[in-house]
């Protein structure tokens, strides 16, 4: 399960190259980071709270994403 964990830590750092380089499929990368994340958690026996806590940073970066009218980044990305 660590490695599970420090895989999922470099491909984080991938993802967030790939959405500073106005890449959309580094955002749904950081999705599927994010699912198997809490799922590694859930199976060490953290508290579903805890594990979820992950997939709201989902919404938090979506939310920024779509945020400033028309000046918002998600259609920028490609």
């Amino acid at each position: 399960m660590l490695a599970a964990l420090i895989f999922c830590a470099l491909a984080n750092i991938v993802f967030a190259i790939a959405i500073i380089k106005w890449k959309r499929w580094g955002f749904y990368g950081y999705i599927a980071v994010s699912v198997v994340g809490c799922i590694v958690n859930l199976s060490l026996g953290r508290g579903i709270i805890q594990a979820a806590i992950g997939l709201l940073s989902i919404a938090l970066l979506y939310w920024v994403m779509n945020m400033g009218g028309p000046n918002k980044a998600w259609p920028h990305l490609k």
